[in-house]
């Protein structure tokens, strides 16, 4: 009884220090997290490709695959730069580090967030490949999602500029006015998550109206449930990172970048496990319209072998009568009739 207790306290002890990240160095408990957090992505995106390969649809869906694998790619990148990253200082305070340290710690850390951000708006474009086979091509919600990967397309766009730009008390080897303040910095930072969490809004907005104009079973329903929830999950992601980024202000950016890359983390592997787990075929849509619904894929072949078997016995009734013609036409001539 007291062997149970104390592993229960080691355990309870572990969990506290996981989820805590106060103290000196965030650095271990974010390489710790951002690693599981890339492993159940690729676990779910490897899952649904051999869906796919086992089912022969591998070739139907090219855009989904390619998007799940951009996706898995650029959080791979990510996780690398940032482990390299925490090895140099990043998650500990920057006045605990030398300046060589820092500019080393900063160019690989805006890196890796820049590579962080793109798995996110890919993450986008892989729930969106997954929800438009299941939207009508003339429905207002499949040009909504065409906004939506437009909207993914630019904000790719603005995170490699916002990377790249140099930012004073942070990286900005001209200095002076070649440098933007760190102040504009983060303000455009919380705009672009600002931005990632509204279409994370409307995914997910879009994704409970499909669920609710198909005909699902109860554990396809569960399913889909926990589709929308996961979504849900990474939006409040993002809504965290939004609310980091205002600790920045006091120009830690090693001790607080940490924390912001992890949330970064988070929403993209929220989605892409979101994306990853709907069925490989689109569900069958509801019957609102009151009229009969079209017959399965399985009965038009059906119908075909019954045409097929109906001609076989025209044709053998043909043949049959043409014997007995021919064979009548011989009796007679030999008198027998």
């Amino acid at each position: 009884m007291d062997d149970f207790r104390a592993k229960s306290l080691e355990i309870f002890n572990l969990i506290r220090d996981l989820t805590s990240f106060e103290g000196e160095d965030r650095g271990p408990t974010t390489r710790f997290l951002i690693w599981n957090l890339l492993f159940i992505a690729l676990g779910a995106v490897g899952t649904r490709e051999y869906k796919n390969v086992k089912l022969r649809t591998r070739q139907k869906q090219s855009w989904t695959a390619w998007a799940a694998l951009v996706t898995s790619v650029m959080l791979l990148l990510s996780c690398v730069l940032e482990s390299r990253a925490i090895s140099l200082g990043h998650g500990r305070h920057a006045s605990s580090l030398y300046k060589e340290e820092l500019l080393s710690i900063a160019v690989i850390s805006r890196l890796a967030d820049m590579f962080v951000t793109l798995s996110i708006f890919w993450s986008k474009l892989f729930a969106i490949s997954v929800l438009q086979p299941n939207v009508s091509s003339a429905a207002r919600l499949r040009l909504l999602l065409d906004v939506v990967i437009v909207a993914s397309a630019l904000g790719m766009a603005a995170a490699t500029v916002l990377a790249s730009v140099p930012v004073d008390k942070v990286y900005c080897p001209a200095g002076g006015e070649a440098c933007v303040s760190l102040e504009t910095f983060v303000f455009a930072a919380k705009t672009l998550t600002a931005y990632s969490c509204v279409l994370n809004i409307i995914i997910v907005s879009a994704a409970a109206v499909v669920v609710s104009k198909l005909l699902l079973e109860r554990k396809q329903l569960a399913g889909a449930i926990v589709v929308v929830a996961l979504g849900a999950c990474s939006t409040v992601a993002a809504g965290v990172r939004h609310s980091k980024y205002s600790e920045l202000d006091d120009g830690d950016f090693t001790y607080h970048g940490a924390f912001i890359l992890l949330w970064s983390a988070a929403e993209a592997a929220l989605m892409t496990v979101a994306a990853s787990l709907p069925s490989v075929h689109p569900y069958q849509k509801k019957n609102t319209a009151g009229r009969p619904s079209s017959p399965p894929p399985e009965a038009v072949p059906l119908r075909n072998r019954r045409a097929n078997l109906d001609a076989e016995r025209g044709q053998s009734s043909d043949t049959d009568l043409q014997e007995s013609e021919v064979l009548y036409r011989s009796m007679v001539r030999a008198g027998l009739l």
